[in-house]
């Protein structure tokens, strides 16, 4: 058995099994440097499971990339290695190690050494055997700083991951590619800017069709752009939709994430549904542009909605971000918020989450300012989209316009959930084009399940008559000929 330099961990944040592309890309770069890799997932392994491998295989390094999120579970993990493996070097990247730095020492005594930054190049060097103080980005618990400040890398030096060690099947059917990094606006509630960087870097048209081929030669049909920024720049976008159709991949399937409205027009979606990009997701955060002006977004709700009147209207499947309890933010603006995905008929589902102070982000130290969080301890949330926090939850305003809401947002998503379902099954029976009242009114009917199935019914005999008119007609047709 090859025994592994290093073995790579994806840490907990999601609960169930999502194709890590930070960490393959981070593997890519350990392989093409002829290094030995391994690679485990909590979603995949047992916490006993991942202990055994690292016995079994011995490493001299265990890296782990986390978010804040589920931080806590991820530094158990790491206690558990060091107890085991004294030997064994720890060293964990990723959003939280920008965000706490020096304060990693004090939470989790296991670490060893902390990479800043993208860690393509630092892990590498940290293989290779250069002095630590010599690689940019890092910091050890001797030094507790980084020496050299770690740049943000050009992108087109990076290789995309091909994932050789990971268990693609674990991963579903849909291949992830993040197309660019970094993140030019400065929203409140978000720290994409501080963790990848305020400058945003696109991978080359060229590239991107690069990657796209060869997962596509690999069997994908399904894709996924995982982008913070997808659309900045537009031409991109049209050109590489224009390759696409050129080329006539007709049997691939795009979604793509990280949209702000103020990026879509009729021209780039267009574009994008003649290529078969069917899924989108849209920042929307609130309907309210006081609360839009607080979280810093640069839009105002009448672009965001035009751009989902377009989206809508072109026939895309779309996912939007709310965000609920801003200071000062009225319980009907909030209200209505939470109602608003029910004004398109395509609109399939909603991402709704607290406003939580998430270290790294400005509105962190807006909390802070404001005493909005009474323990100045730094903040670690437990799910990613319903922000709750057992051990820092206090009742102000934002929880308590959270707790009074959540009702309403669990119905509000059940709603979409079935409306969606009977929009699928009309479609599935040719009525293509009832109007999104007639569907909202058809789902208040429907959330009854007896009443459901009886409406199911009743659309296939519909069908049958429907189509029971149309061969009466032509056989009349053929009569009279």
């Amino acid at each position: 058995m090859i025994l592994s330099n290093i073995i790579l961990i994806n840490g907990y944040r999601t609960g169930y099994p999502t194709l890590p592309a930070g960490i393959g890309y981070i593997a890519q770069a350990i392989e093409d440097a002829g290094f030995n890799y391994d690679v485990c997932d909590v979603n995949l392994q047992t916490h006993d499971q991942i202990l055994q491998i690292i016995i079994n295989s011995n490493p001299k390094y265990v890296g782990l990339g986390t978010m804040t999120y589920e931080v806590e579970k991820n530094y158990h993990l790491l206690a558990s290695i060091h107890n085991l493996k004294p030997n064994i070097k720890i060293v964990l990247g990723g959003p939280q190690a920008i965000a706490a730095g020096e304060k990693i020492f004090q939470e989790c005594h296991a670490v060893d050494i902390v990479v800043q930054g993208e860690g393509e190049e630092s892990i590498v060097k940290i293989l290779q055997g250069i002095e630590l103080y010599k690689i940019p980005g890092v910091m050890t618990r001797d030094s507790h700083e980084v020496a050299i400040i770690n740049k943000f890398l050009n992108v087109d030096s990076i290789s995309f991951p091909k994932y050789n060690k990971f268990d693609l099947d674990k991963y579903g059917k849909t291949m992830q590619i993040a197309s660019s990094r970094g993140c030019v606006y400065q929203c409140s509630f978000c720290g994409a800017p501080k963790f990848l960087g305020n400058k945003w870097r696109p991978f080359r048209l060229e590239r991107m069709i690069e990657e796209f081929k060869y997962w596509y030669v690999k069997g994908y049909r399904n894709f996924y752009f995982s982008d913070s920024l997808f659309a900045l720049n537009k031409k991109r976008v049209i050109d590489f939709c224009a390759y696409i159709v050129a080329s006539n991949y007709k049997e691939s399937s795009f979604t793509a994430d990280g949209f702000r409205a103020d990026h879509l027009d009729y021209e780039i979606l267009q574009h994008m549904r003649r290529a078969n990009f069917n899924s989108i997701t849209i920042g929307v955060e609130s309907v309210n542009d006081d609360t839009l002006r607080f979280f810093r977004k640069g839009e105002s709700f009448s672009q965001i909605d035009e751009a989902i009147s377009i989206a809508d209207a072109l026939g895309f499947n779309i996912t939007v971000y709310l965000i609920i309890g801003a200071p000062e933010e009225a319980y009907n603006d909030a209200y209505k918020s939470i109602q608003y995905p029910k004004k398109y008929k395509n609109i399939v589902s909603a991402i709704y989450s607290k406003l939580m102070p998430i270290l790294g982000t400005p509105y962190y130290d807006y909390a802070i300012e404001h005493k909005l969080v009474f323990d100045s301890t730094l903040y670690y949330p437990k799910i990613e989209a319903y922000g709750t926090n057992e051990k820092y939850n206090s009742y102000n305003a934002v929880e308590n316009m959270w707790n009074s809401l959540y009702p309403i947002i669990e119905k509000t998503s059940r709603f979409l959930l079935i409306r969606n379902n009977i929009k699928k099954e009309l479609n599935y029976n040719a009525f293509n084009n009832l109007s999104v009242n007639v569907l909202n009114i058809l789902t208040y009917i429907s959330s009854n399940r007896t009443i459901f199935k009886i409406l199911c019914a009743l659309i296939h005999i519909a069908k049958l008559i429907k189509l029971n008119r149309v061969f009466n007609l032509r056989k009349h047709n053929i009569l009279n000929t």
